[in-house]
């Protein structure tokens, strides 16, 4: 039973078997970075639950009217409940005001409409997607609908971190972690599925980090491709600059957190692979067929000790931690920069580590 996954194979085969043997949970949460494959997981899910053709031992067929309207977002019985979705069935999108979580009004619409019995399809689906985007109020109100579930609905929760969400919440879903995938699994895909060429799939494959996503999007839109290359820029003058301008990148990248979270997470995922690159190449791995595709990784950190860059990816997933626990969004970025390896002192060091990493 092969479905359109890319990896993912234990969380993969453990919903398999459930649709097999008739032992689906009511719930499940999807745990895993952003851009991994987490919403085409559970669009997957409610695919083979209504598809037209599909049977409990088969996959979706992607061809029937079900399929293609769920791929479209327009299936009546699959519903996303997101920041940027609709209050109500039916709202204008463009209507919809910007929100910091998804709202008791977002939830309290999905506890209504999982009353009704399926228009369409065999089962009624609801995707929160960031589901560590609740605040207590609205997550305290979805925890009645999941400890007392309608017959005939699947709600599929799906979070990048579990950390601040109610535990309450947490034991009535089973949880299902999807990773990132390998720069090989990537690459592969990206040419037997998305028909990239061969260099162009080894060069998104390492720019993406593991995020099959964020690469597919990247193919699309050469765009972000180009928009990396200079935010890696941004980032490599900010930690090779004085105190100041660490602060003053600090600052912007605080003030971008409270405006698009998504835009400035994205910042902080291009610092730690720079960081990750660092020290691969300092453990002696290869850097990959696609590093030409980024700036290469910037001499004047070269020199870095292997414990320093251990450090450094340490300090950015504490603050990342506390960035979402809410915490004063200068401040965890202040101390983040300020307490990041400043590069080595004298250019022989540099010049050495060229040597290192050729």
């Amino acid at each position: 039973m092969d479905w359109n996954i890319v990896g993912h194979t234990r969380a993969l085969h453990a919903l398999q078997r459930a649709l097999a043997t008739g032992t689906l949970a009511h719930s499940y949460i999807l745990v895993g970075p952003p851009r991994t494959g987490k919403r085409t997981l559970a669009l997957e899910l409610a695919k083979a639950l209504n598809c037209a053709e599909a049977t409990s031992a088969s996959r979706p067929c992607g061809r029937c009217q079900a399929c293609r309207s769920m791929d479209a977002g327009k299936h009546p019985d699959v519903t996303t409940i997101a920041l940027g979705s609709p209050l109500v069935s039916g709202e204008d999108d463009k209507k919809v005001l910007p929100r910091r979580y998804i709202s008791i009004e977002q939830v309290r619409e999905l506890q209504r409409t999982a009353t009704l019995a399926p228009f369409a399809g065999r089962a009624r689906v609801y995707l929160v997607d960031g589901a560590d985007e609740m605040n207590a109020e609205s997550a305290n109100c979805l925890l009645k609908t999941l400890e007392e579930p309608p017959p005939r609905v699947l709600l599929v929760l799906l979070c990048s971190d579990t950390a601040e969400m109610l535990p309450t919440v947490l034991s009535r879903c089973q949880r299902l972690e999807l990773g990132l995938l390998s720069e090989a699994a990537v690459s592969a895909a990206l040419r037997q599925r998305w028909e990239a060429a061969p260099e162009l799939a080894a060069q998104l494959a390492q720019a993406c980090e593991g995020r099959l996503g964020w690469a597919v999007a990247a193919l699309r839109e050469p765009a972000l491709l180009e928009a990396r290359q200079l935010l890696r820029e941004r980032l490599t003058a900010a930690l090779t600059g004085n105190r100041s301008q660490r602060l003053n990148y600090a600052g912007e990248l605080a003030s971008l957190w409270s405006k698009d979270r998504e835009e400035a997470a994205e910042a902080l995922e291009a610092l730690q692979g720079l960081y990750r690159g660092l020290l691969r190449a300092r453990a002696g791995g290869e850097q990959g067929a696609g590093q030409s595709v980024l700036t290469p990784l910037p001499y004047q950190l070269q020199g870095l000790h292997i414990l320093e860059i251990a450090r450094a990816l340490r300090s950015l997933a504490l603050a990342r931690e506390h960035l979402q626990q809410n915490v004063n969004a200068r401040l965890a970025l202040d101390v983040l920069f300020l307490g990041l390896p400043p590069a080595p002192a004298t250019a022989s060091q540099a010049a050495a580590a060229q040597g290192v990493v050729a």
